[in-house]
């Protein structure tokens, strides 16, 4: 029987228990911290504010001690309803990369809104990623396997859903309230204006105002909108929405675009006029603004100063009115012809001088039965670049690519004959027929080794040799033998790789023998054969061609294999 221990279990002392668990505490959860606030206030402050967010969960994790905070990451005017926000975006980013292994939220709907989606996450990526999940005041944490099973956080997901959608709802009513009674919706004034918080309306600011009049009466007289903004440009004009820049930016930061001439010259704002409901979208569903048609729009006549007169801006909406009129009488006519003209060589186009890409662009001549055409030309920003606006014509460029395209077909089918005719050993002096000696050379050799090991079997039998030279001369012939083998089993797989190489080259011979002097124009035959078109200040054109690997692979089937002899 065996004697048991009368000794007592020695605890450990109180110091070194102390310092194992401060050694615990040091292995802390790299953490973040998330805070979002709604799209529904513009991401304006609120008594819910991003601070307010933010303070809470840093108390929380401040006062676990098994957490440690590395970032914040905050969504500020984003809705729940989606979750492509910026900071979201680059927190799944680090939580990939494994610098976050824990999220710490103030409640389940500051994460997301969506049900179908945030339990998603909840109960399929994070638990995959390893991620703790942790929203202080719902008192959820996943690491909790009662709260996984709980059925309290689907109802929470589905409650903030219905909460956004009802919100939502009341939002456009709220909206559509304002909007009937003129009210000011947006709180950033538009370019020419501010905000007179006395009388709640706009009022002119002189400052920008001149330069909106001065547009509107060059646009009168003809100027066109390229122009005017060059002359902005040339005038240093202040750019719109300057005040909502970073105050380190230098003013007049970049040119003025065509595109906000435009918008400019059709805004009623600018005549006194208050239009709203321009656009509408389900805040909730997080899509984008969808545009309204004109007629649709609430308009609200003389409610503010005018900037230009209505005479004017009345005679610029004919103008533009009849612009638009033209161009799609134009663009019908011109339909067959557009249909005919079309760009060929869409993303394959490139300057041989700066590398952009270049733009094809449809023409028209004033004479001749044909009078469409297409051209391709570099849209290079450098003033003295020397590829600036240099173009090549369309028709040209089909003749110069098909050449250039003969030729290489050409190229191939010669030199892919010459490896056929080098792969049926034809050629004494050729790859393949010094591998199929060495194959042969090989095989006889194995043969004579085996024939040498049976006679020296017959010798030993006989008594011609002792045992011990007999085992020494049996080991050498089989370490031979191994070596031969080995020598022709690779040989025989260079052969088999080569004969696979060749059959693969005498498909593609075959399929580009019917594209042997051919000069019409193929635009399946250039996609599947050209990569790039780099065209040269001086027309040259240099193609780099996707047939270049089996090519190359050609070229090396004809290489002299130094071994192999």
């Amino acid at each position: 029987m065996a004697r048991k221990s009368r000794k007592k279990p020695v605890g450990l002392l109180p110091e070194v228990q102390q310092a194992l668990d401060v050694a615990a505490l040091e292995v802390k959860l790299p953490t973040a911290a998330y805070a979002r606030l709604s799209s529904g206030n513009s991401g304006n402050e609120t008594d819910d504010s991003i601070q307010t967010q933010v303070m809470l969960i840093h108390d929380f994790i401040r006062e676990h001690k098994d957490l440690q905070l590395i970032d914040t990451y905050v969504d500020n005017g984003y809705s729940g309803m989606n979750f492509d926000r910026p900071e979201f975006e680059r927190l799944m980013g680090d939580v990939r990369s494994g610098k976050i292994k824990c999220i710490v939220v103030k409640d389940l709907s500051r994460f997301g809104r969506d049900y179908l989606e945030t339990g998603y996450y909840l109960e399929t990526i994070f638990p995959h990623l390893k991620v703790r999940f942790i929203a202080v005041t719902d008192d959820f944490d996943n690491s909790r396997q009662e709260d996984m099973e709980s059925l309290a956080v689907p109802i929470k997901n589905m409650v903030n859903g219905m909460y956004a959608r009802d919100i939502s709802k009341k939002l456009v009513s709220v909206y559509e309230m304002k909007r009937e009674r003129g009210d000011l919706l947006n709180g950033f004034p538009p370019y020419g204006y501010v905000i007179d918080e006395e009388k709640n309306n706009y009022a002119v600011d002189e400052s920008k105002a001149c330069y909106i009049r001065v547009m509107y009466q060059w646009f009168l007289m003809g100027v066109s909108k390229y122009e005017i903004t060059k002359r902005l440009d040339l005038l240093k004009a202040p750019r719109p929405r300057e005040k909502r820049l970073d105050e380190t930016l230098e003013e007049n930061n970049g040119p003025w675009q065509t595109s906000t001439i435009g918008r400019y010259l059709e805004n009623p704002i600018f005549a006194g006029d208050l239009a709203s409901g321009k656009t509408k979208r389900a805040a909730y569903k997080g899509l984008k603004p969808q545009p309204v048609e004109r007629d649709d729009w609430v308009l609200h006549r003389d409610h503010h100063e005018a900037v230009v007169l209505r005479s004017d801006y009345d005679a610029v909406q004919k103008i533009l009115a009849g612009n638009k009129r033209t161009r799609k009488e134009r663009l019908a006519k011109s339909e067959k012809e557009r249909a005919e003209t079309t760009n060929v060589f869409r993303g394959i186009i490139y300057c041989g001088c700066c590398g952009r890409h270049m733009t094809f662009m449809r023409c028209k001549h004033t004479v001749g039965a044909d009078t469409s055409y297409g051209t391709y030309f570099c849209k290079s920003k450098d003033e003295t670049a020397l590829c600036r606006n240099h173009s090549i014509p369309d028709k040209l460029l089909r003749i110069l690519v098909m050449d250039q395209i003969n030729l290489m077909i050409k190229a191939m089918c010669d030199r892919g004959r010459m490896v056929k005719c080098l792969m049926d050993g034809k050629d004494e002096g050729s790859k393949v027929a010094s591998i199929q000696k060495k194959i042969t050379s090989l095989s006889y050799r194995i043969e004579q080794t085996e024939e040498r090991k049976t006679v020296l079997y017959e010798d030993y039998v006989g008594g011609l040799l002792e045992k011990e030279e007999y085992q020494c001369m049996k080991e050498r012939y089989i370490s031979e033998r191994q070596k031969l083998e080995e020598r022709l089993r690779e040989a025989s797989q260079t052969l088999q790789s080569m004969q696979k190489k060749a059959r693969l080259i005498d498909e593609q011979v075959k399929h580009l023998e019917h594209y042997l002097d051919c000069r019409e124009f193929d635009e399946g035959l250039v996609r599947e054969l050209v990569d790039a078109i780099y065209i040269g200040i001086d027309n040259s054109i240099e193609i780099r061609f996707k047939c270049n690997d089996a090519y190359q692979q050609w070229l090396d089937c004809t290489e002299v294999d130094e071994d192999v002899s």
